[in-house]
Order: C-alpha cells, then sequence, then structure tokens
C-alpha cells in the first residue's frame, strides 16, 4: 500500500513498519538512510497521522497506526 502525501523515503519506512514495532536505528539498518533521516521521515509519517511513536529516549519504537 503507498501512502499519499508523503514522499517515496517515507513510503518505504512505513512499508517496513508492516510487521512490528521498530526503533528508528532499526529502519535505519533496513534502508540505506542515515539516522536523521530515518527520524525525519518518521516525523513526516506521525504529523500525517501514518505512524505511532511508543515511549520516549532509549526505548523508543515506532509502530503503523492503520
Amino acid at each position: 500500500m503507498e501512502l499519499q502525501g508523503v514522499s517515496e523515503d517515507a513510503n518505504e519506512v512505513y512499508s517496513i513498519l508492516q510487521s512490528a514495532p521498530l526503533s528508528s536505528s532499526h529502519i535505519s539498518q533496513e534502508t540505506s538512510f542515515s539516522k536523521n533521516k530515518v527520524l525525519n521521515l518518521l516525523e513526516e509519517l506521525i504529523q500525517k497521522g501514518y505512524v505511532v511513536k511508543i515511549c520516549n529516549g532509549r526505548g523508543t519504537k515506532y509502530r503503523r497506526s492503520k
């Protein structure tokens, strides 16, 4: 499923989150993106309502909201 209104890179991050909540470091390892880029893409997805942030700090993970 491709999301409307987000970048191709954000769609790639979203597709990685299909199975389980993941950390930004894990997402970075799964893609060719730096951790900073992953965090920016996750923030874009959170603002659009596609992703939810779970916890804060070192244990932060992200999951699909829909």
